[in-house]
């Protein structure tokens, strides 16, 4: 790390404040803070311009959204295309000669989170100060190094996003397979045929018909 220098926030990272006001022919795609996940560096949806009432900020691919109201939620993400925001959230730009990736990473590195949040404003909603934080010294490499931490990092979040939707297929799947067998009653018969639909024997119960040999009951799991 002997090539690392050190800079102020303010020197290598840039807030942007460019207004939008509301318009409701506008179809730009919008995020506020409910649409960013805590912790996750992910969005669960995306608004549209068209929904909103106040004013709002632009922001272009690549900027990084830091969500400055109880910034200890750690609602942080990096766009891949542009939009509008709530005012309730920092639109910050890499300058020249810093790497937009490496800075995502930097601003959602916990430590920095804690940064801000340690130096809040306000106490019933908390907002982060920029004024305070912009004058923090950070070690900083050269962009080449810049580029290939934030290589090794994008890397690892592809991997785990394709994770996480791997499971969501499978819970997907798993969910499918529950109701086919448990309450459609097509579970394999002897035969390896659906049950009901290939006659299975039913008989009336209390919930409705289910199949021959089963019962109703409470399930008692005791740890």
């Amino acid at each position: 790390m002997s090539d690392w220098k050190e800079y102020q926030v303010k020197d290598i990272i840039q807030v942007v404040r460019e207004g939008y006001k509301p318009n409701i022919n506008d179809e730009i795609p919008y995020l506020g803070l409910e649409h960013i996940n805590e912790q996750s560096l992910s969005i669960n949806s995306i608004g549209n311009a068209q929904d909103i009432t106040s004013n709002k900020f632009f922001f272009r691919k690549g900027d990084t959204l830091f969500g400055k109201l109880r910034p200890y939620f750690r609602k942080v993400y990096k766009p891949s295309f542009d939009g509008i925001c709530s005012t309730d959230i920092w639109v910050l730009r890499a300058k020249k000669d810093f790497n937009e990736d490496f800075i995502f990473y930097l601003v959602a590195n916990p430590s920095f989170v804690d940064r801000v949040s340690n130096a809040n404003t306000g106490t019933r909603m908390p907002r982060g100060d920029w004024d305070f934080i912009k004058e923090t010294k950070l070690n900083i490499p050269l962009p080449c190094e810049q580029k290939r931490i934030a290589d090794v990092l994008s890397c690892l979040d592809a991997k785990i996003e394709n994770l996480r939707r791997q499971n969501e297929t499978l819970e997907q799947i798993a969910q499918t397979l529950f109701k086919h067998w448990f309450i459609d009653f097509e579970f394999p018969n002897a035969d390896g045929k659906p049950y009901k639909s290939s006659g299975g024997a039913m008989f009336a119960s209390e919930l409705g018909n289910i199949p021959e040999g089963w019962k109703v009951g409470t399930f008692n799991c005791k740890l």
